[in-house]
């Protein structure tokens, strides 16, 4: 087998699992991690988004961890303007809206420059952002919203509020208990 090979179906089962052909699959989804470790819900998001891709889907990636951003970098992407200058007005959001690395895949990297977390909160918590989610939904079939982790962050708890379903990334036997439950219950109660 190749390397790899193991992963990219287990990806893809996730992908059959949570976008399945028939019924109402999830238009937004928040995809963060519960703590921080070694694999961050950006990985997650963008392996699951080729998939949703290579399916005939169209997705929008949006890096919402906005004191970390990061997807620019991973997609070998110029830093510049992204989800912070369009949430804030300096933008139109189709302007920062960018191809990414397989066909159907599309990037909403977070912006030009880190920003503090209370900038960081303010931002995500604006209508603007529920305006700019809602509309993303409207253009592509799939949009993934990585966010900072729930256990350290309320982003993924903000932007719960604004999705049709939460993907939260932990790792079993490691991540403990409490905080795993402690985490992904602020997000389903900020979720309504």
């Amino acid at each position: 087998r190749r390397p790899g090979f193991a992963r990219s179906q287990a990806v893809r089962r996730l992908r059959d699992a949570l976008f399945p052909i028939s019924g109402r699959p999830p238009k937004v989804m928040v995809v963060a991690d519960v703590l921080s470790g070694p694999v961050d819900a950006l990985d997650v998001a963008l392996e699951l988004g080729v998939s949703l891709a290579r399916s005939g889907r169209s997705v929008a990636l949006v890096d919402a961890d906005l004191t970390r951003p990061s997807l620019h970098a991973r997609l070998g992407l110029p830093l510049g303007p992204g989800l912070a200058e369009a949430a804030a007005g300096k933008v139109f959001r189709d302007a920062v809206i960018l191809p990414g690395p397989e066909p159907g895949l599309f990037a909403l990297p977070a912006g030009e420059a880190a920003l503090s977390p209370e900038a960081a909160e303010g931002l995500l918590d604006s209508p603007a952002v529920a305006g700019l989610l809602d509309g993303l939904g409207r253009r592509f079939d799939v949009v993934l919203v990585a966010a900072a982790p729930a256990g350290v962050s309320g982003d993924a708890c903000s932007l719960s509020r604004h999705a049709d379903a939460v993907l939260a990334c932990l790792r079993p036997w490691v991540d403990p208990a409490g905080a795993v439950a402690a985490a992904t219950g602020d997000v389903a109660a900020a979720a309504g």
